[in-house]
């Protein structure tokens, strides 16, 4: 199927987007913590965060299982990859601005289903910060649906909350689906970590529904 000019504009942009976050994060030093979400890059339960992170998932959503992969080629850039109902998803996430120790946040721009595997290519803009000794980590962002800078607004936010040094309490926020998610980790031994997330909780989304899972993260 032949692309008309206004598919092949938007792909050109595109590509230009994802040459630019690359070259950022050749440019930009890196900062960690927040554990890989199911849905292909590192984030709270759906929704990325700033940090970069490695880290794999199997789960069950629903009555369908899969799994995914996140992993950092370079410490500003995280590269993922989604398998469900027998489609692959490819994402990317670049961090533009790392964590320090004011109150300034991470910054990270990044890409989902870059593809189109699951739907509608999507990026976002988001924000994150942790205290200095982990006791708290707040994020934020923001989704566009054409491109970094156009295409419809849909915000988000959320919060991680280790409980103790084997537990961590979650939850976030999507002003744009209406609904929330709330879930719990729990490490099982050394990398290893159980999880069980609630998807749609609370607000006026879809229907809840839960997710089990494990997964292998480099931090807790």
């Amino acid at each position: 199927m032949r692309m008309n000019s206004v598919d092949r504009a938007a792909s050109r942009r595109s590509l230009a987007w994802v040459a630019a976050a690359l070259t950022v994060a050749l440019l930009s030093p890196g900062q960690a913590p927040a554990a890989p979400t199911p849905d292909g890059l590192s984030g709270l339960i759906r929704m990325p965060t700033a940090f970069v992170r490695m880290g794999t998932a199997t789960y069950r959503r629903g009555s369908e299982f899969g799994a995914s992969f996140a992993y950092p080629v370079m410490p500003s850039l995280e590269a993922g990859l989604t398998r469900e109902r027998g489609e692959f998803g490819i994402h990317a996430k670049a961090q533009v601005f790392g964590s320090s120790e004011s109150l300034l946040p991470a910054v990270a721009l990044g890409v989902r289903d870059l593809h189109e595997s699951f739907g509608k290519r999507s990026w976002f803009w988001a924000f994150s910060k942790a205290t200095p000794g982990g006791e708290l980590a707040v994020h934020g962002g923001v989704r566009r649906g054409d491109g970094p800078f156009s295409g419809a607004t849909d915000w988000f936010g959320g919060v991680e909350v280790p409980m103790t040094p084997t537990f961590k309490a979650k939850a976030e926020y999507d002003w744009g689906g209406k609904s929330g998610s709330a879930g719990i980790e729990v490490r099982i031994g050394g990398n290893l970590v159980a999880y069980d997330y609630i998807l749609d909780a609370f607000g006026s989304g879809p229907a809840s529904s839960n997710m089990i899972g494990i997964s292998f993260q480099d931090q807790f």
